[in-house]
């Protein structure tokens, strides 16, 4: 089901919790960045790069994984458990992780929606549909 709530679905508001804070990869930093970034994703980082990494915090499942940003590329990965990342395109505007994958969704108003499978900076799952977030709980 999904609701109106907006992207931080428990109704509390709170900052995401930041590993990496949109630091520039340089020669001199590179290996202290890698060391951040979960390790099948680490041969993607590259001098130049923006990188914000996120500790997900919510819902339990998603507690403890990573997802990593690369702004200047419009990419996004989540770590997962099993060592192979989930990767998709960011949107820094609506602060989301986007997924290839469509997903229909039944909406607590009872509409059926159809949109990407996206995730918030926090690890909330839902679809982004028109320019919005909606989470699927």
């Amino acid at each position: 089901m999904l609701t109106d709530k907006g992207t931080d679905c428990s109704g509390v508001e709170k900052e995401p919790m930041l590993i990496i804070d949109n630091v520039i990869v340089t020669t001199d930093n590179i290996t202290q960045v890698k060391h951040f970034i979960p390790p099948d994703q680490r041969v993607e980082v590259k001098e130049g790069d923006g990188l914000s990494v996120y500790l997900l915090t919510r819902p339990p499942e998603m507690s403890g994984r990573r997802l990593t940003v690369w702004y200047r590329k419009g990419v996004a990965a989540i770590e997962s458990f099993d060592g192979e990342s989930i990767w998709g395109e960011w949107d820094e505007d609506a602060k989301l992780f986007l997924s290839g994958d469509t997903e229909k969704v039944q909406h607590d108003n009872g509409a059926i929606l159809f949109g990407r499978k996206a995730y918030d900076h926090f690890g909330m799952r839902g679809i982004f549909l028109n320019g919005m977030f909606h989470p699927t709980v």
